[in-house]
């Protein structure tokens, strides 16, 4: 039987944080994966 990563954990965002990844429930490699595509887009980092 195959495990689920992080045991299942999934993430409920808050009200704020749903605002740059939606209001859906998601693990925490697509909440991460979410986060860096908005900084990028967002051109939030310094080189």
């Amino acid at each position: 039987m195959a495990r689920k990563p992080f045991g299942g954990m999934m993430i409920k965002p808050d009200a704020n944080l749903a605002k740059i990844i939606g209001s859906s429930s998601v693990p925490p490699s697509g909440m991460t994966k979410k986060l860096w595509g908005y900084i990028k887009s967002h051109k939030l980092m310094r080189k």
